[in-house]
This record gives structure tokens, sequence and C-alpha cells, in this order.
């Protein structure tokens, strides 16, 4: 039986997804057994040795819990092996607790990071013709700055692959998906819209709109190159002001990426 074939999950098997912090399941038989009665879990009773009278009861999580361990065992397709009680102790987490601080920061770790976050992509399967780019949980203000509390890879959203290739020019991996929120950028950008930031883009080449890290802060704003290094930060809302950066202090100023695509909630 595939990965993706597996539904039924005996209360002890949860229990021991719950110990590797999969899909937020309690770690304990009785605590996994509890929560599936509690919310009504489709269950069966299959013959097992050891079991109550012979049998075994196993249940059938949700969707969204079923799909969150699918990812965890796509993962590791070994973790359950012939001891179940004790699965392989190296595993790979849930992408969803992947640190992703360089994507801010862009310390010395970013290599590292970076070599890890293709390992867990690469497990995961987009569907034909489809490529999966992360989302992050961030929120990029469009205001005055927004502080970075968590930056974590949330879950992953599939865009066409021949229309990255063709309309933006650049490699899946090198795209994130992250939120807006203020409203310096409308009617452009609007809070809630979801921003594909291409992160290949690290200089103000031409006027665009970038995501900007300045002293622990994450921006989206329009930005212009003179040509005497001086960078134009511009917010498409005319009640902000526009600010200048000398060349100077324009080097303090990190390029996340540019902003390539945004999508809405209608």
């Amino acid at each position: 039986m595939s990965i993706k074939d597996k539904i039924w999950f005996s209360a002890g098997l949860l229990s021991i997804l719950g110990a590797h912090s999969v899909a937020g399941l309690p770690s304990s038989t009785p605590g996994c057994s509890g929560r599936a009665r509690r919310e009504q879990w489709p269950s069966r009773e299959v013959k097992a040795q050891g079991g109550k009278s012979g049998l075994r009861t196993e249940y059938q999580p949700p969707p969204d819990v079923l799909e969150l361990i699918h990812d965890f065992l796509k993962l590791n397709p070994n973790f359950f092996g012939k001891d179940k009680a004790h699965p392989e102790s190296s595993v790979i987490p849930y992408p969803a607790h992947r640190s992703a601080e360089p994507l801010i920061t862009g310390d010395g770790t970013k290599r590292a990071f970076k070599a890890e976050e293709d390992r867990v992509n690469s497990a995961l399967e987009a569907p034909e013709g489809f490529v999966l780019v992360p989302r992050y949980d961030v929120a990029a203000s469009m205001g005055n700055g927004s502080v970075i509390h968590s930056e974590q890879i949330v879950d992953h959203l599939a865009f066409r692959a021949e229309w990255v290739r063709t309309e933006l020019g650049t490699s899946p991996k090198q795209l994130v998906l992250i939120s807006a929120i203020g409203d310096s950028m409308e009617p452009s950008l609007r809070a809630g819209d979801l921003l594909l930031v291409d992160r290949s883009v690290e200089n103000v080449h031409q006027d665009a709109i970038y995501a900007i890290a300045l002293d622990g802060e994450l921006r989206i704003k329009r930005i212009q190159r003179l040509f005497d290094g001086t960078l134009v930060i511009k917010s498409d809302n005319p009640s902000y002001r526009t600010e200048e950066l000398t060349p100077s202090q324009a080097e303090q100023l990190r390029i996340v990426g540019r902003v390539v695509w945004s999508g809405r909630r209608m």
C-alpha cells in the first residue's frame, strides 16, 4: 500500500506521529483515541494480535489532518518500519515547522537553509505541469514597517510551470509567497493580498515593487534608482511621502526580492 492510500491508523500509530509534532496530534494513545471519538472520526475494527478480543480499532482522520500526515510520510516513507513502536529516529519534520529566518536576515545560514528547503520541497509532489511555491508565515507591511515575528513555511501553492518560465522568467526555486498588510501601496496592492516574490532579484535595476528588509522590518515599496545611486522609495498611495536613501544609506538596505505577482480575495 502506498503512502497516499493509507487512511486508517490505530491510536498507537497516531500517537507516534503526534510525538513528532505531526498535524497537532496528541502524543499518547489515549489522547488520540479520545480525540477521534470526540470529533467522531470514522472507525473500524480489524483483526490484530494483542487487541481486545483479537481486534484493533483504527480511525480515519479528517481530510485536513490526513493531508498533513501524508505530507510527513512522503518525507519519511520508512517512518513506520518493522518495529512500529520505535520508528526511525532521524526524520524530516513537516515543512510547516521549517524555519525560514534567512528569507529576511540573509545571514550565513542561508545556504544551509536553502539546501534543506530544497530537500523538503523535492519530497512534496506537485501536480503534473505545476510547481509548488512555499508560502511563509510573514506579513510585509505597506505602511511604516512590520516587525517580523515568525518566518515559517505554512503551506505550498501550485502555479503552472509554463507560466512561471514564460511570464516571470525565473526559476520556481527562487519564488516565495508572503502576505501584505497596510495601505501605502493602494490601489496597486491591498492589505491581505498574497504576494509572489522573486528572491533572485537582490538589487534595484528598474522601477518596480520590491520586498525590502531594513532594521528588522519587512516592507513592500516601489523603488527607483537614480543615476547617482540614490534610491527613491515611493508609495503608490499619495497619502504617504516619498523617501530617499543616499548611496551610503542604500548599502544598509537589503532587497529580499521583487514582487512579480499579487492575488487577492474578491
